[in-house]
């Protein structure tokens, strides 16, 4: 079953009176996670299905609890929740390592950020990450290599997959992977190179070899000057049919490259090529000191079905604001922030002021069966199928009445079912009118076309 969301106005039509919501998780700053052991700030990198059952975060620390973290000196390390909200360290108790719950240091090939592939046959890359070695050994040179894809059956044992460098030198970004379901083949979304932010994308249809990273998201004109892009974590949503940005925006200082404030906001992209921004913060900018003030990077999103998990990394300072070590008595720098969103629920068209309308372009049902998503508390939405000219039997009038705040509810006219737009092929447009109500999502197993006398397509 597809699902319209109203991310733009591609598939439908909205009369003036409406507006375009956004809508952020609910945050759960109470199940914060923080790292007790660490006397600095700990680095959140991703949240995935964990292998046993519930979910595990891999984060960055430091490898000993008397030693304050850096970027040269950073241990990877794991905690598991069985409900997502509530972590606590995992322990391994890997041989020679300074912390139970620690699998390497960063400057191993220990994937740090990690997909779950379950399409992947071969349970040794059941998971993968492409990860940057960095960081110093012992006394010797930094180490900084380019990106390699790695893989595991556990995200506690990690091989490499190839040799082959994912971006041709070494980034300090988030780089994340997805298998494209349009295009068949891997894409990560990083940075080029080191220092450059702004959002690029790499590919791969074998995982030996990746196409040369171009860019794909820009600072625009509009935005605030010394806008930078510092990643992008990059997700399919399935029921939509389309892929979910969560991009992470950092605002520079004047010539001060490594400060400044960092938020996120949704991208959205119909092919996982082309992304499009929205503005639209995942995060609501909290008082001075408090946690997600200087930074709000969303690090993961996890499609549960009945709703999605967001994770946020929230710190008290900017970017580059290093804070004093944590002192007894003292709150977190960094924490951790579960959030919830209700299935298909990022955006809606709200009805504004008074009375709302909106139809779709046309639509051919494969199957006899329309929904919706929308929140409707006093019943204010009447729907009716037309060509043209409403369809006798499915009017407004022959609409069978909705109320409450539904994520998936049928489209019932007194007309009878849907079969016989299915038997025949015709084209229909679905005409809404709603007042103090909030429009999500329409559902159903549709191709579309913008005039019935061009060529019908089927995704977007």
């Amino acid at each position: 079953m597809k699902a319209i969301l109203p991310f733009d106005d591609f598939l439908m039509n909205r009369s003036d009176n409406t507006k375009r919501v956004f809508k952020q998780p609910h945050w759960h700053p109470e199940c914060a996670f923080t790292d007790s052991e660490n006397t600095s700030v700990i680095s959140p990198q991703m949240v995935v299905p964990a292998p046993q059952g519930g979910y595990m975060l891999i984060y960055m620390a430091s490898p000993d609890a008397n030693i304050p973290m850096d970027d040269e000196h950073m241990a990877v390390l794991l905690a598991h929740s069985d409900d997502g909200f509530h972590f606590e360290p995992y322990n391994v108790n890997l041989p020679h390592m300074k912390r139970a719950n620690m699998i390497g240091m960063a400057t191993e090939d220990i994937g740090i950020h990690a997909m779950l592939d379950a399409q992947e046959t071969n349970p040794d890359y059941r998971y993968k990450a492409p990860q940057a070695r960095y960081g110093r050994i012992d006394s010797q040179e930094i180490v900084h290599e380019p990106a390699r894809l790695l893989g595991s059956p556990d995200l506690i044992h990690w091989k490499r997959i190839s040799d082959a460098p994912v971006t041709p030198s070494y980034v300090d970004c988030y780089p994340s992977l997805l298998r494209n379901p349009r295009t068949g083949r891997f894409q990560v979304t990083t940075r080029r190179r080191w220092g450059e932010r702004r959002v690029c994308l790499t590919e791969s249809a074998d995982l030996q070899s990746w196409t040369f990273p171009r860019g794909i998201v820009h600072p625009l004109p509009n935005d605030e000057p010394t806008t930078h892009l510092y990643s992008m974590p990059e997700y399919y949503y399935e029921p939509g049919d389309l892929f979910i940005g969560l991009l992470w925006k950092q605002v520079m200082p004047f010539n001060r490259v490594m400060e400044g404030p960092v938020t996120s906001e949704y991208a959205y992209s119909y092919d996982g090529l082309m992304w499009n921004r929205t503005g639209a913060p995942l995060y609501t900018a909290k008082e001075r000191g408090e946690l997600g003030y200087g930074g709000a990077y969303c690090v993961s999103m996890v499609d549960r079905g009945e709703d999605i998990l967001f994770y946020m990394a929230a710190h008290r300072a900017e970017h580059g604001g290093f804070p004093k070590p944590k002192r007894e008595g003292l709150p977190a720098n960094v924490a951790v922030i579960p959030g919830t969103l209700r299935r298909n629920r990022f955006v809606c068209i709200d009805s504004g002021k008074g009375k709302a309308e909106l139809i779709t372009q046309w639509l051919r049902l494969n199957k006899p069966e329309l929904r919706i998503n929308a929140n409707i508390p006093f019943g204010g939405l009447r729907a009716e199928l037309r060509r043209g000219e409403p369809i006798e039997g499915y009017t407004m009038d022959d609409f069978i009445p909705l109320s409450g705040d539904l994520t998936d509810a049928p489209l019932r006219w007194k007309g009878g079912g849907l079969e016989q737009f299915v038997r025949d092929g015709s084209w229909v447009q679905l005409y809404i009118a709603f007042e103090q109500a909030e429009v999500y999502a329409i559902m159903g197993d549709f191709a579309f076309n913008i005039n019935t006398r061009a060529p019908a397509y089927e995704v977007l």
